[in-house]
């Protein structure tokens, strides 16, 4: 059962107990699983409940993590026109993840859904960022997110590759 598999009612802190302490092993497993065909679309997450999920389990261990607000849709032009005057700009990673691992202090990620897609602008930021040696990955689902978390954790960044079409 994956966690995603759990959500007739969301109770984020039941949630982040849960998977205090979930190892890499099992988070590997629930990746295959929730990317199955036949939950794909009837039983993932919105990217709003994955970053809610990931954020608390982040705050759980003491992690600092900054979020993006890049990704809030805003109806409002005066807000819209404020946020990028403070420098919010379409297409950075979701979270910033600011924890020294062995040679590291920040990895960035970028949450999807387990049918997410990754737009344009999206892209090139990852690829600016991954210019810079800023370890960058994006996920798809609440276990690959959780997944690529304890790999940068532990020293073992999974990066981001583009993939040619």
């Amino acid at each position: 059962m994956t966690i995603a598999d759990r959500y007739e009612c969301f109770n984020l802190e039941k949630i982040v107990e849960e998977i205090r302490d979930i190892d890499i092993e099992t988070l590997k497993n629930n990746i295959s699983a929730e990317k199955d065909e036949e939950k794909r679309y009837n039983n993932h997450l919105s990217e709003e409940r994955i970053q809610q999920i990931v954020i608390a389990y982040l705050d759980d261990k003491n992690i600092i993590c900054e979020p993006s607000m890049s990704g809030i849709r805003i109806k409002s032009f005066k807000t819209r026109r404020k946020m990028r005057e403070q420098g919010v700009k379409k297409g950075y990673p979701d979270l910033t993840i600011k924890k020294l691992n062995r040679r590291d202090t920040t990895f960035c990620l970028e949450l999807k859904t387990v049918i997410g897609k990754l737009s344009k602008d999206q892209k090139d930021i990852l690829n600016r960022t991954k210019a810079e040696h800023i370890p960058c990955s994006v996920s798809y689902g609440i276990n690959d997110a959780l997944y690529k978390i304890n790999k940068y954790l532990i020293g073992e960044p999974v990066i981001w590759e583009e993939k040619v079409e």
